[in-house]
């Protein structure tokens, strides 16, 4: 229709019209345009808002998880480090049944760190969809300190040792763990000096008379602290993400 109207005011020379005619047209095409950025940028706030809800509910299962794995961790890199005074004090206190546990030296790996929401923005190159400033720097941050603390554990694991196995004379497993497993793990308030001392007993005195064995009791002490260290750091970084996006999801943050 516009078409011939303008092939028409050409036909008889009516340059007017022909401007108007042009003008219409690059009229409803800016506004057109101008449509369908909106339409976008509605769209992306939504996927946006998504992507908060998605994130507030697994932050909060992330959090569940780590610190259902990490409470028995720090309690055992607490009485490893107690258990390590004896042996270096030559302070006259038997081990606990627990202290000759830790000293085990258990290997441990960090828990998961991954947040599916972010994964997904990452993999898929929508991280820009997050425009609220605070939730954008926190992610940023979670993803340092979650990188920072994989590395560190790289490096803890290519040093794993095993004390038991380099020193059986000083540490011997004489049952099986499947009772303390039963119990829930290994937790402040789970375990009876029985059922521990029925799976391990230690040397103290050997231990104390073994340079060797003071060397390695060392790095598993000072690698159980950086273990320690590490995941406080991620789950210090995952609690201020938390914290933004309730921010942004109860408060309505202006974007």
């Amino acid at each position: 229709m516009i078409l011939r109207r303008i092939i028409e005011h050409v036909r008889t020379q009516n340059w007017l019209a022909v401007g108007i005619d042009f003008l219409i047209v690059v009229l409803g095409v800016f506004i057109g345009l101008q449509v369908q950025e909106w339409s976008n940028y509605r769209a992306d706030r939504a996927l946006e808002n998504e992507y908060y809800e998605r994130l507030r509910v697994e932050i909060a299962d992330l959090q569940r998880t780590r610190a259902t794995v990490l409470t028995g961790r720090h309690f055992l890199t607490s009485v490893m480090a107690e258990a390590a005074e004896k042996v270096y004090s030559g302070d006259p206190a038997e081990l606990t049944a627990i202290e000759c546990f830790a000293l085990t030296g258990a290997p441990v790996s960090n828990p998961t760190d991954q947040v599916g929401a972010i994964s997904e923005l990452m993999t898929s190159g929508r991280l820009t969809l997050i425009t609220d400033v605070e939730v954008a720097r926190a992610i940023e941050s979670y993803l340092l300190v979650s990188a920072r603390a994989r590395d560190s554990q790289s490096a803890i694991a290519s040093e794993k040792v095993d004390p038991a196995t380099i020193f059986p004379d000083l540490i011997q497993f004489q049952g099986s763990i499947v009772p303390i497993i039963e119990r829930g793990g290994i937790t402040e308030s789970v375990q009876s000096e029985e059922v521990l001392r029925s799976f391990v007993s230690c040397d103290l005195e050997g231990m104390r008379d073994n340079n060797q064995y003071k060397n390695v009791l060392f790095k598993m002490v000072n690698n159980r602290a950086f273990h320690r260290g590490d995941n406080q750091r991620v789950d210090a970084a995952l609690e201020a993400l938390r914290v933004a996006v309730d921010a942004q999801l109860d408060g309505g943050r202006s974007r």
